[in-house]
């Protein structure tokens, strides 16, 4: 952390948070149109792990 960074920012964090958000959405997507059930699972797994990195 630099002089120039602010403990109480947000900013990087928001966009971190739109971004986990998205790869989350993107992921529930993929494994709604997966052609076989071992892609399915994969991509709720990811959907799963970028929801619970968005929340934390």
């Amino acid at each position: 952390m630099t002089e120039d960074d602010s403990v109480g920012s947000t900013g990087e964090r928001d966009d971190d948070v739109t971004y986990l958000r998205g790869r989350a959405e993107w992921h529930r997507h993929r494994a709604d149109v997966a052609n076989d059930d071992s892609t399915r699972a994969l991509h709720r797994k990811f959907a799963t792990l970028y929801q619970a990195r968005a929340e934390g």
